[in-house]
C-alpha cells in the first residue's frame, strides 16, 4: 500500500535515502546533446524551505519512494509595493512504477 507523509523538515535518513535513489532517475535535457539531473541532497525541503513556509509530500511503497510534490508559501511583491503571499507548487515526480493512482493520493 502507498502512503503519502509531509515533511518540513529534513527527512529521516531512510527517506532521505530513498528520495535519493527516486531523484537518481530523473534526467532533464539541456540542449540537443546533454542532460543534467537536480538533487536535493540529505536535507531534500532546504530548497524549498529556502522560499519560506514550505512541506513536501512524499509517496512511498514497501520504503522506496514512488512520488513527490512539495510546495513553498512565499512571499512576493507586486508591482505597487504591496506583499503577498503566493504558493509556489514544484517539484511533482512520479516514479514509472507508481501506478496511477501515486499523483492522486499526493495532490
Amino acid at each position: 500500500m502507498t502512503e503519502v507523509r509531509a515533511y518540513d523538515e529534513c527527512p529521516t535518513p531512510s527517506v532521505a535515502s530513498a528520495l535519493a535513489e527516486f531523484e537518481s532517475d530523473f534526467h532533464y535535457p539541456l540542449g540537443h546533446h546533454g542532460w543534467f539531473r537536480i538533487s536535493h541532497g540529505r536535507d531534500y525541503t532546504r530548497f524549498f524551505r529556502a522560499m519560506g513556509e514550505a512541506r513536501c509530500f512524499v509517496a512511498q511503497r514497501d520504503g522506496m519512494v514512488t512520488g513527490v510534490i512539495s510546495v513553498a508559501r512565499p512571499m512576493l511583491r507586486v508591482p505597487g509595493g504591496e506583499t503577498i503571499e503566493a504558493a509556489y507548487l514544484a517539484d511533482l515526480k512520479i516514479g514509472t512504477t507508481a501506478g496511477g493512482r501515486t499523483l492522486l493520493r499526493l495532490l
